[in-house]
């Protein structure tokens, strides 16, 4: 016996698969229906990012100097 699962969404009572496949309709196959809470995703305040790179980041000292091989172009 092999599976066939398929993701969808319910509609009016009706399925509505995510895919554009067929789905293939057996005569007297059982069927599981699983429904699963809508997922939301998660909200976070500003402040929670704010300062969240401190220590993980560095600019080096000399960020805004010309690059040794650039300078043929920069003079």
């Amino acid at each position: 016996m092999s599976l066939i699962s398929y993701q969808g969404y319910l509609k009016n009572g009706r399925f509505i698969p995510l895919e554009n496949k067929n789905i293939e309709v057996l005569k007297n196959a059982k069927v599981i229906v699983t429904i699963l809470p809508e997922e939301k995703p998660e909200k976070h305040s500003r402040s929670e990012f704010i300062g969240s790179w401190k220590d993980k980041i560095w600019i080096a000292d000399d960020f805004n100097e010309p690059l040794e091989d650039m300078k043929e172009y920069m003079e």
